[in-house]
């Protein structure tokens, strides 16, 4: 059947949920449990497979699906490539959780690791799947909860510490109030243009009208508390500090990058910069709190939370000069969407780091971390790639995309861009140090030496090339993402 076509990768997820949720209940010994891992590895390549296929017959079908010729779920070229990258980078964080399978049955009942993640990684994923495709308020919705409420329970899935219960209920009570925020804005668009549909009720902003800006407030501040720009932040470093590093792989990774789609798609539909303006404010008081914040703390979770915030300023930052030109724009979002796909990447080869060093001592702490790296060289360089990537310095993609991000805004940003500028050289000062914690400091003969698995070494050292290679060939991903994104403003009839 047609729809069949259209719906492939989601309908393998969603078989996949069903096959793993039976499964972990039956699953005993160790040996169980692993063959069900490698099965979970071979079914996150399925999907990329499932989406090649769909990009195949893209030439000659249309994907989207329409409900009474009302336009519901798009398939085109944009969300296509954004479900690629979104299933890659899964790939990528599913063969971590590697770690907590390679060792003996005395290692296998671990404190904190349970394999419950896999079916919600999966719903994770079928989740980032529907917000990125969506192309009205209620399918936007449930692939938004899809994302949120897994990662609530994982937080809490280390029930036997008080902070990770504590974290959990903190992250759900402000994540309720991102959904609250949501679905107010939706009921007000809703009464005044009678539609779902992203297009119908957007296009509303252009006749000022009180509440439909009101509604598009609403709207912000839902995307806003997700995405922890300041003041909507004072969640993240909980969350963060409480998650156990396999959980925090998840949710500081692909909900960050299909929000940040979505938010991409539905401002897309914005041809007047007046109303974003208002997000220059955000991204200015993200990058200052965010950066001063880092400089503050000594823990690797709460330094990548406070970097988180900062990182979101520096993507509001094109918004600004958002404007009424297809090219433009289009611009806009292929630098935009080539910095944030650097910084998950980065964010994974950092988080990767984190979970030898949590397996092994049981903190995040540089305090007790100190020295730690001695005696493990190849560890060091996938911290090293990371951090510099993260701290925008050569010869990485992280350089690359803060200097395409900060010369497109600069001719109608140049405040937010010189703020930029500073804050990024402050922060070089903690990302610094996290490197001289680990590796500088310390003697070496007081730390022994962090085994690695295989697969995970060779997949942190694929990451790593990747994130030093698109550093120097950026144009071949942001050239993909530009052409794509005509693909929006087509159906827009910009």
């Amino acid at each position: 059947m047609e729809w069949i076509a259209k719906l492939i990768p989601e309908l393998w997820l969603s078989i996949n949920i069903l096959f793993f949720l039976g499964f972990l209940g039956i699953c005993k010994s160790r040996d169980d449990f692993l063959s069900l891992y490698n099965l979970f590895i071979f079914s996150c390549m399925v999907l990329v497979g499932t989406v090649f296929y769909q990009l195949f017959l893209l030439d000659g079908s249309n994907l989207s699906l329409y409900i009474n010729d009302m336009f519901i779920y798009s398939n085109g070229f944009f969300e296509l490539i954004s479900k690629l990258f979104i299933s890659i980078v899964s790939i990528f964080i599913a063969i971590m959780f590697g770690v907590y399978f390679r060792g003996g049955d005395e290692r296998f009942s671990h404190l904190y690791f349970r394999p419950d993640i896999l079916p919600l990684f999966l719903i994770v994923i079928l989740g980032s799947f529907a917000m990125v495709s969506s192309n009205d308020f209620l399918t936007f919705l449930i692939g938004f909860e899809l994302v949120a409420v897994p990662s609530y329970f994982m937080i809490a899935m280390d029930n036997k510490n008080k902070q990770a219960l504590e974290g959990s209920i903190k992250y759900f009570l402000i994540g309720s109030l991102s959904t609250i925020s949501l679905i107010i804005s939706i009921l007000i668009f809703y009464l005044y243009s009678g539609s779902l549909v992203f297009s119908a009720n957007l296009s509303l902003l252009g006749l000022n009208l009180w509440g439909v800006k009101a509604a598009f407030i609403f709207l912000l501040v839902g995307f806003l508390i997700k995405l922890a720009a300041f003041p909507f932040s004072f969640w993240i470093q909980d969350a963060y500090y409480a998650s156990r590093s396999p959980y925090l792989l998840v949710i500081s990774t692909l909900p960050k990058l299909s929000v940040l789609i979505i938010f991409l798609k539905i401002l897309s539909h914005i041809h007047d910069n007046y109303i974003l303006e208002v997000l220059g404010v955000f991204s200015i008081v993200s990058m200052i709190v965010g950066t001063f914040w880092a400089l503050t703390s000594t823990n690797l979770k709460k330094i990548l939370a406070f970097s988180t915030i900062a990182n979101v300023g520096y993507i509001l930052i094109p918004f600004y000069s958002w404007g009424s030109s297809m090219a433009f724009n289009s611009q806009a979002i292929a630098i935009n969407y080539f910095y944030i796909l650097q910084y998950v990447l980065s964010t994974i080869l950092f988080i990767s780091v984190i979970i030898y060093l949590e397996e092994k001592y049981d903190s995040s702490d540089l305090e007790v971390l100190t020295g730690a790296l001695n005696n493990s060289p190849v560890l060091v360089w996938f911290l090293v790639v990371s951090l510099v990537s993260l701290a925008g310095l050569p010869p990485t993609a992280g350089f690359v995309a803060k200097f395409l991000l900060f010369a497109y805004s600069y001719p109608s940003a140049p405040i937010l861009v010189w703020t930029g500028i500073i804050t990024s050289l402050i922060s070089l000062y903690f990302y610094y140090r996290i490197a001289q914690y680990l590796y500088v400091k310390g003697n070496s003969s007081k730390k022994t030496k962090i085994e690695l698995g295989f697969l995970q070494t060779f997949s942190n050292s694929l990451l790593s090339v990747i994130i030093i290679l698109i550093g120097f060939l950026p144009w071949f991903v942001i050239n993909i993402i530009y052409f794509v994104s005509f693909s929006l403003f087509d159906n827009l009839g910009f």
